[in-house]
């Protein structure tokens, strides 16, 4: 526990430090004077003098700031050249700015590192389930219950390696037929299929996986009820559950609505009890959510080359900030999803867990939380670098400074609002730890 807490400190450490430096170069790029560079809040335990700044490592470790020369916008009559209410408005923006773009470009780069490393993604059985009836999985020879074991001769584990000689830029999708190995009732048969008859095939085939769940999602509604990894989810308000799209089908219909989950564990059948939040971040109407991945019978290592891993994991991280936006757009628009909030110590407790799970694991945890830095810091909320921003542009379209009066609103705003949130998430984080905590005694007295 103290080893996972210390690794994600460490992560969370390291992501602010490039906020802050993106905050550091800029500001010395044009011309504005930086006194201090502080990891941390509070006393300072350790400070050293470098090209007239001060880098500090203070007390308080979750989070740091970097302290310009005239950065109190009350004090302008005092202002001197450096300053960096003396900077004109666009240097400003930028400086403000350079800190979330410094979260977006170490995102960027992260997500092209995993790719070229290579990311251990959940994978499905070589098992087929349905074949829907006349469908060209159908006319091609697909049965349900046949289990793919081997391509062009070479075994497969999971489905993706099924899949892999048949992907454009392979050198085997050169070839105009593979050979795919069925097991079906003991015997061994084989299909010659072209890539033109597997894309055609695929959508007339599932490949279910168990619904045994695989991750449990840090501060969700799975976690608090007490959901665990490896619990098998046999049925939903007692309607039997075949499958993990079961499962996801049933909690997709049901956002804010408690249902029971019926859960094999131990040996026996408990029900645990939850309410999917309500998920509004795609198009239609809300869907239900509670934070479970399904265990996968393997992992496939996705890798790719220098100009794939570029453009792709660029897109990866483009993508990731739009579905953070979502997600932000998606706590406003019902009260009831704001309990998804998470602090810093969801965040730490979340990131030392990746940190121990492995590489592509914790590269992965810090592009996600790289980008919510981000998105969370473009806020227009007063003391955040999006507050700096509505600021300077008030002051553009008003062509004058705000005044005092003013000031003391705008200010009094960002920290009533930041308080109140910060006060949020420091009592959410520990209430859901100590619910979840619940869950499982409770849970723990119906099992043997």
């Amino acid at each position: 526990m103290l080893l996972t807490a210390v690794l994600g400190l460490l992560i969370l450490s390291v992501l602010v430090i490039f906020h802050e430096l993106g905050h550091l170069w800029v500001a010395r790029w044009l011309g504005v004077r930086v006194e201090r560079f502080s990891v941390g809040f509070g006393p300072v335990l350790f400070s050293r003098k470098i090209s007239d700044i001060e880098f500090a490592l203070s007390a308080f470790p979750l989070g740091g700031y970097v302290k310009m020369g005239g950065d109190d916008p009350r004090d302008r009559a005092s202002l001197k050249p450096g300053d960096l209410f003396a900077a004109t408005w666009w240097r400003r923006v930028l400086i403000a700015l350079a800190g979330p773009g410094a979260n977006f470009v170490l995102a960027v780069v992260l997500s092209i590192a995993l790719l070229w490393i290579g990311i251990r993604i959940p994978d499905a059985p070589t098992l087929v389930g349905t074949v829907a009836a006349e469908s060209a999985a159908q006319e091609l020879g697909f049965q349900s219950g046949d289990r793919i074991v081997a391509v062009d001769g070479n075994p497969v584990s999971s489905l993706q390696y099924v899949l892999e000689p048949f992907e454009l830029g392979r050198e085997s999708a050169l070839q105009e037929f593979h050979t795919l190995s069925l097991e079906r009732d003991g015997i061994t048969r084989t299909l010659e299929l072209s890539r033109e008859d597997m894309i055609q095939a695929l959508p007339g085939m599932d490949f279910p996986v168990r619904a045994v769940v695989g991750e449990v999602v840090i501060g969700t509604p799975a976690y608090v009820a007490g959901v665990v990894v490896g619990d098998r989810i046999v049925a939903v308000d007692g309607n039997l559950v075949e499958n993990f799209s079961d499962l996801q089908a049933i909690i997709l219909q049901n956002p804010g609505r408690e249902i029971t989950l019926n859960v094999e564990r131990g040996g026996r059948v408990v029900d645990i009890p939850i309410t999917p939040f309500s998920d509004t971040s795609g198009p239609g109407e809300p869907v239900g959510k509670i934070g479970v991945a399904a265990a996968s019978s393997g992992t496939y290592l996705l890798r790719m080359g220098f100009l794939d891993g570029i453009l792709r994991g660029t897109q990866s991280a483009v993508s990731t900030v739009g579905l953070m936006v979502r997600g932000i757009g998606m706590l406003f628009s019902d009260v009831s999803n704001l309990s998804q909030i998470s602090g810093p110590v969801a965040i730490i407790k979340a990131s030392g867990e990746a940190a121990r799970a492995g590489l592509d694991r914790l590269i992965d945890r810090a592009i996600l939380f790289s980008i919510a830095l981000m998105v969370f810091n473009l806020l227009p909320i007063p003391i955040l670098d999006g507050g700096m921003v509505m600021l300077t542009l008030i002051e553009v379209v008003l062509r004058r400074p705000v005044g005092e009066r003013g000031l003391a609103l705008y200010q009094g705003i960002g920290i009533a609002v930041m308080g109140t949130l910060l006060i949020f998430v420091l009592i959410n984080d520990p209430l859901k730890i100590l619910q979840r905590h619940s869950a499982l005694g409770r849970i723990g007295e119906m099992t043997p």
